[in-house]
């Protein structure tokens, strides 16, 4: 049995597939072989199997319908490699790259992340902007008071000489509007 026989919607050139290796990886507990530069969903087409898991309300089939991120049916889980590393949840199988030994589950009707502790380690701590210490830090570097190139003002309401606005862009009042001829025919 060669090759092509096992992966029946497989072209024979072409694209970006390394055809020389081979991997095997599994989805739903069956095992398929696929090739560096595939993504599961190539793989998983390449081998003859379209179905991408049930609908949520109809339980009726559903395919893989794009070929990005924005794909909505075929959302996967895949396992973690190696000890401590942590499970990744619903990500479009058109978006993950294949490598050799991967175990991946399609997610049928909503989607739920992975409950178990994320064991994984990190070397910087996140600090989101909506945390009090990024608001404030945003803050100071809006002012020019943290660390940056700007410098605070001597009053609040007053900027420091040569910076202020041009009072040529500044907008009139009505009491400085132009009484000349109007263009454009108005009244």
């Amino acid at each position: 049995m060669t090759l092509q026989d096992k992966q029946p919607n497989r072209l024979t050139s072409g694209g970006r597939i390394d055809r020389t290796t081979t991997w095997n990886f599994t989805v739903d507990r069956v095992g398929y072989s696929g090739h560096p530069g595939d993504t599961i969903a190539s793989a998983l087409i390449a081998n003859g199997r379209l179905a991408a898991g049930n609908s949520m309300y109809e339980d009726r089939p559903r395919g893989i319908i794009s070929a990005g991120v924005e794909e909505s049916n075929a959302l996967v889980k895949v396992a973690g490699r190696f000890p401590g590393h942590a499970a990744e949840s619903m990500l479009p199988a058109t978006a993950v790259s294949l490598v050799d030994g991967l175990d991946a589950e399609f997610l049928s009707g909503l989607g739920k992340l992975d409950p178990s502790e994320d064991e994984a380690t990190y070397d910087k701590k996140i600090r989101p902007h909506g945390r009090p210490g990024g608001r404030s830090r945003a803050r100071r570097a809006r002012r020019g008071t943290g660390s940056g190139t700007h410098r605070r003002p001597s009053h609040p309401h007053r900027r420091p000489a040569g910076t202020g606005r041009d009072p040529a862009l500044r907008p009139r009042r009505a009491h400085q509007r132009d009484t000349g001829p109007r263009l454009g025919g108005g009244r």
